[in-house]
């Protein structure tokens, strides 16, 4: 991944709204590996300007390692790029959802509540974090309460997804997809992941994934090298993928923006 200076919308955001007394302030560009373009995180592109600039000032951004644990108290997390994965709280297991570039994690904490998940990244992104209260209050509750339930009830439908598809299909087709939605996550990029990790994920033998596996790199789709994985053709995994590919991913984009036409966050955001 390359150095991305601040969003576009940085700027045009100081020349539009900053004030002539000076009070916005330009600051130094803040550089992130590969956090380029999250001005198009759905979440983020559906406020109005003014807001979407607050959150980015008292966000936080970060890189997120593959294999690192992020604590519980890591705030509201939108996902820029990479992918994390949502685990059982009591510790390592099936990996119950993937949220990927646009997703959000944690989002519970806008109600100050326990998400009872343990999130894991799967491959190496970045992520802008923020305390649920202060997004709450930057938003406004009525937009983070429905915030709130939209995420859930889009984490839900993902969740009953995963445990259909456990329920149906077989190891290769199953690995097959989660490769495919890794290697989109990361853009092409190699996924530091093993095979024991994988199993664990999938909740299948080890054999099973190294069988799978196996076949894979026989039709020339990936290679496995010592605890990476690399996607030579991901029309090679499409073809041996489940179905589940296809369907909605873990988040859905909120309806974050102007209300009624003609409201004032409407013009705001015009």
């Amino acid at each position: 991944m390359t150095d991305a200076t601040e969003p576009a919308y940085m700027a045009w955001a100081r020349e539009r709204f900053g004030k002539p007394d000076g009070s916005m302030r330009p600051q130094e560009p803040r550089t992130l590996p590969g956090a380029g373009g999250h001005d198009r995180h759905p979440v983020l592109a559906a406020l109005p300007p003014e807001v979407r600039l607050t959150v980015y000032r008292r966000g936080h951004l970060r890189t997120v390692e593959a294999g690192e644990q992020i604590e519980n108290g890591c705030g509201v997390l939108f996902v820029l790029n990479g992918a994390v994965g949502l685990f059982p709280d009591s510790g390592p297991g099936i990996c119950l959802g993937l949220a990927g570039p646009g997703a959000m994690v944690n989002v519970e904490d806008l109600a100050e509540a326990d998400s009872g998940r343990a999130f894991r990244t799967l491959a190496k992104g970045a992520v802008l974090a923020l305390r649920g209260t202060d997004l709450a209050s930057i938003v406004g509750r009525h937009r983070a309460d429905r915030l709130l339930i939209d995420q859930i009830l889009a984490q839900q439908t993902a969740l009953d997804r995963e445990i259909v598809c456990n329920a149906l299909h077989l190891a290769p087709a199953r690995l097959a997809r989660w490769l495919l939605m890794l290697s989109r996550a990361s853009g092409g990029a190699d996924l530091h992941i093993t095979q024991a990790a994988l199993a664990e994920m999938l909740g299948i033998q080890r054999t099973s994934v190294n069988a799978a596996a196996r076949k894979l790199q026989e039709r020339g789709g990936l290679r496995f090298v010592r605890g990476r994985v690399r996607v030579l053709k991901p029309e090679a995994l499409e073809e041996q993928a489940c179905g589940c590919l296809s369907a909605r991913p873990a988040s859905c984009p909120p309806r974050l923006g102007a209300g009624q036409p003609g409201s004032a966050e409407q013009k705001a955001a015009s």
